[in-house]
């Protein structure tokens, strides 16, 4: 089975109604990250041409540009041509989940607490009635 699982950026979104039932299709571009094997310890960023139709299409519809997003789907591959020597490949996305990237530098400060130099002060006993309080 072609099957992929990637994050990828979404960099582009087309939308347009196909067939007689004019049903949704979103197209674009979208770019991911990868270890290249010549050069270990670098990341490449590649970009794909992907389609999307139902709730897919539907989510990335919604969606900005430079959304990231963790897509399930499988590539089509195509053989080089007269108008392309080299090979393409298409990205069907079946399943979009937007993902919010935070920033987690404030989360990994060090907070120091702060130095108290004040005793601590005790509660003052109250000279309430000892009557039972009803649940």
């Amino acid at each position: 089975m072609n099957t992929i699982q990637l994050k990828v950026l979404i960099k582009s979104v087309q939308i347009s109604h196909v067939g007689q039932d004019s049903k949704l299709m979103v197209t674009g571009n979208c770019k991911f990250q990868h270890y290249d094997h010549s050069s270990p310890n670098k990341k490449k960023t590649c970009t794909l041409k992907y389609k999307a139709f139902g709730y897919a299409a539907r989510t990335l519809e919604k969606l900005k540009v430079n959304t990231t997003c963790i897509i399930s789907g499988s590539l089509d591959i195509y053989s080089p041509n007269e108008d392309n020597p080299n090979h393409q490949a298409i990205l069907n996305i079946s399943t979009v989940i937007p993902v919010e990237i935070l920033d987690t530098t404030e989360y990994n400060k060090v907070v120091s607490k702060p130095k108290s130099t004040e005793k601590a002060v005790e509660p003052k006993a109250s000279y309430e009635s000892e009557e039972p309080i009803p649940f």
